[in-house]
């Protein structure tokens, strides 16, 4: 796969329940993107705290819900780890995790979220790689790769998505 812009066509193709969960949404701009190819309803996981200086929370969720209008999504302002409880296991067919990218929370966010998904179902996510990046210690690709080992699944990732700075923003997933 090219680009993450692919994985909403792997979220269709494995369509079963018809509900999917986006950690980490912020102002919907890859929301929107799965909502234009994947037929479900699209549950949107993010805290929307004020933590972060200079990024308006209160702004980004209104312009997520003005960019989806008309499409089937519910915005859920909680934690990961938090949200991820009020789903039962094997509920979803895909969950996209772009949250908290420190190797202990993708660990964290990994062990809430896999049995939420379905036999068949995707987990997947943002920013693969390691490194330090704008002071924050990157650890998704050392926690997703153990994962996968320790569960004996097939981790593929894009060949590309958005590059700063020298890293490159890849995603993953594998099947469940």
């Amino acid at each position: 796969m090219e680009d993450r812009k692919g994985l909403p066509k792997l979220f269709q193709k494995n369509y079963s329940l018809g509900v999917g969960v986006e950690v980490g949404s912020f102002r919907g701009d890859f929301s929107k993107e799965i909502l234009e190819k994947w037929r479900g309803e699209l549950k949107m996981v993010d805290s929307y705290e004020d933590s972060v200086p200079g990024l308006d929370m209160v702004g980004a969720i209104e312009e997520a819900t003005k960019k989806l209008e008309g499409k089937a999504f519910t915005i859920i302002k909680d934690t990961s780890v938090n949200a991820a409880t009020l789903f039962g296991n094997e509920t979803l067919d895909f969950v996209y995790i772009d949250a908290d990218h420190t190797y202990g929370a993708v660990k964290d966010d990994l062990e809430a979220w896999v049995p939420k998904v379905r036999p068949g179902g995707v987990v997947s996510g943002h920013d693969y790689f390691d490194g330090l990046y704008l002071g924050i210690h990157f650890g998704v690709k050392l926690a997703v790769d153990e994962y996968a080992r320790d569960n004996k699944k097939i981790v593929e990732a894009t060949k590309k998505d958005e590059a700063y700075e020298g890293f490159q923003f890849r995603s993953w997933w594998f099947i469940k």
